[in-house]
């Protein structure tokens, strides 16, 4: 089963990569303990955000799907686009019935999960990177997990 991958990510990994806003966390090094796994409040948040998108692309609505995304990503491309990037790409997001969270670890700034996209064409495990904004967290970017360099059955990049 190929992996695909979701949210405002994937865009910006199609076009080559992981898109970089160059916004750097605003943590000093006295206050980084480094990672660990997410607490019940921040994974809840999380996955608030995670199914918000995912809603957002069954209903077709691209401009609400975008919310969700971080601002650097936001900047990078419009709705349009978008939508483009998730019909052709991505039909497995629009059609989603839901998600679950396998693994959550966080430094309090940034946030890396591995989810599991379900809908009735099946599975697609995905990770996924958010950040965390004055407004709260933020989907950064998202991929097939195990993408590529990592012994990936896919060989989409999104």
């Amino acid at each position: 089963m190929a992996a695909a991958c979701c949210v405002v990510a994937l865009a910006s990994c199609r076009a080559g990569g992981v898109v970089e806003t160059g916004e750097a966390p605003s943590r000093t090094p006295e206050d980084r303990s480094g990672p660990g796994p997410c607490d019940d409040t921040v994974r809840e948040d999380i996955d608030t955000v995670i199914e918000g998108q995912l809603d957002a692309f069954r209903d077709d609505d691209y401009e609400q799907a975008l919310t969700f995304a971080s601002r650097g990503f936001r900047a990078s491309i419009d709705a349009e686009q978008f939508e483009q990037i998730i019909t052709e790409g991505f039909p497995e997001v629009r059609e989603s019935t839901g998600h679950t969270t396998e693994q959550c670890v966080t430094d309090g700034e940034q946030a890396l999960l591995l989810i599991v996209v379900t809908g009735d064409a099946g599975d697609e495990a995905l990770d996924y990177e958010l950040i965390k904004e004055p407004d709260g967290w933020r989907i950064q970017g998202a991929s097939p997990h195990g993408g590529p360099g990592r012994d990936s059955e896919s060989e989409t990049t999104v």
